[in-house]
């Protein structure tokens, strides 16, 4: 097995020359960081016009995903970073750190990131522990939120709890069974969320259901370790400007009230409600492009 200190997040990264490639050389130019949550790929999150557009201006942008969520037709013979256990979420923002640093992000040349979904989980994650490396932060859907049982209603509890347990199970058993017997638990679960406790109803996957897989499950159980064992990393509100752009077609809302709050207490934050779902980005590229775009001047 590799160590820790020599992985690195997989990333597509698209430039001035309209190529896609799976590498990069370091470079003086601080790229614009996109970071995809579950069950995404490296691009699928965002669509073709919001890429598209950001690469139209000039921006150098580089397009991450969590270890193991990979797409194999774009690893070019890179073996799959899938492995017994996944990675904790301290694993992932250390191997999000060397990543970054490889593509010449440093203290004084810090880089732009652009998350959504799990990777925005992270993305505030990582500013807690190296904000001296980020400049700004644009959160998609997801910002802090507290599990504490006081700071939850009967409802968002539900919503919430009921996907993330259901899954955070299926890889219990995925790696303590069998990966067969997990995966038949995982499109179970599926099932379930679907019919009885979906808190985005409005949106359907991105990726195909054949990349769904137990596999991915697994920042949902080390999520859930964290809680129970009192060891989980706490997002702190960033240091940098923040753009907390959410769709409000959901059924539970992926942050506090609270946070909203906290970040129109300043005004170099910016906080846009969108008309859609989880995945607005696709949804609504126009409006999430204008307000990237609003917020990078």
């Amino acid at each position: 097995m590799s160590s820790i200190s020599t992985l690195r997040m997989p990333y597509v990264e698209r430039g001035g020359n309209n190529k896609t490639t799976t590498s990069s050389a370091s470079s003086s130019s601080s790229p614009i960081v996109f970071l995809s949550g579950f069950p995404d790929n490296e691009l699928s999150s965002w669509g073709e016009q919001v890429p598209a557009s950001l690469e139209a201006d000039g921006h150098r942008l580089v397009f991450m995903c969590l270890p193991g969520y990979e797409t194999v037709s774009l690893g070019k013979g890179k073996p799959s970073m899938k492995r017994s256990w996944g990675y904790s979420l301290e694993e992932v923002l250390q191997i999000m750190h060397s990543t970054v640093l490889d593509l010449g992000v440093t203290a004084s040349n810090p880089f732009v990131l652009i998350a959504h979904d799990w990777g925005a989980a992270f993305a505030l994650m990582f500013c807690k522990i190296y904000p001296e490396l980020v400049s700004k932060l644009v959160l998609c859907d997801i910002g802090i939120i507290s599990f504490s049982p006081m700071s939850f209603s009967p409802m968002k509890m539900y919503y919430l709890c009921s996907y993330q347990v259901l899954f955070a199970l299926s890889y219990i058993v995925s790696e303590t069974v069998s990966k067969h017997l997990g995966q038949m638990l995982a499109v179970v679960s599926f099932i379930i969320v679907k019919l009885f406790c979906n808190p985005t109803p409005h949106d359907e996957m991105k990726v195909p259901p054949s990349e769904v897989t137990v596999d991915k499950f697994y920042p949902y159980y080390y999520l859930w370790k964290g809680i129970l064992s009192k060891t989980l990393i706490e997002p702190a509100y960033p240091r940098c400007p923040v753009l907390f752009m959410y769709g409000t077609k959901k059924n539970v809302m992926f942050h506090d009230d609270s946070f909203i709050t906290q970040l129109k207490k300043s005004n170099t934050n910016r906080v846009v409600s969108l008309d859609a779902g989880h995945w607005f980005m696709v949804e609504k590229p126009e409006a999430t492009v204008q307000n990237i775009r609003e917020f990078l001047r």
